[in-house]
């Protein structure tokens, strides 16, 4: 089940969309994220940043966890010179951030003809900063990916 959510208030707004977990659907999430970064001026070299990396950690949910996910949402948040998107799912693929740092590839020992393994080594070239937060109950797990990013106070947001 598809929904979405717009609020906003003085100096921020916050945007969530949340669905399925399947490859189809995160290619429907990329495009509402697009477009919300878009309506807020985000550049162009931003949002492909932006756009890159959760693709990349959506797909990641899917395919990886055991089990995987079923559930993904995004939100964006927006404020005066700064911009949050994070990522929830309900799988648990790691630990905690060292866990989700540790595991992406080193460059050196990438195979270069390999047609996957570079995804969570872009994400964290793209935001070092990236944060991560898990519960890892058998019932319940749930992970959330936070990226960040500011902007000079002549730009957008």
């Amino acid at each position: 089940m598809k929904s979405q959510q717009d609020s906003r208030c003085q100096n921020f707004t916050y945007m969530s969309y949340n669905c399925a977990a399947t490859l189809t659907e995160v290619a429907a999430l990329r495009r509402w994220l697009q477009q919300k970064l878009e309506q807020h001026g985000i550049p162009t070299r931003d949002r492909e940043t932006f756009l890159t990396a959760i693709s990349e950690l959506a797909v990641n949910a899917i395919k990886h966890p055991q089990p995987p996910a079923r559930e993904l949402q995004a939100s964006v948040n927006v404020s005066a010179g700064h911009i949050n998107v994070e990522l929830r799912t309900d799988a648990a693929s790691f630990s905690n951030r060292n866990a989700l740092l540790s595991s992406a590839k080193n460059l050196e020992t990438i195979d270069p003809f390999a047609r996957s393994g570079r995804g969570l080594l872009i994400v964290i070239k793209l935001f070092p900063q990236i944060e991560y937060r898990h519960r890892n109950a058998p019932a319940q797990p749930m992970e959330c990916y936070s990226l960040s990013k500011a902007f000079p106070s002549n730009s957008a947001p």
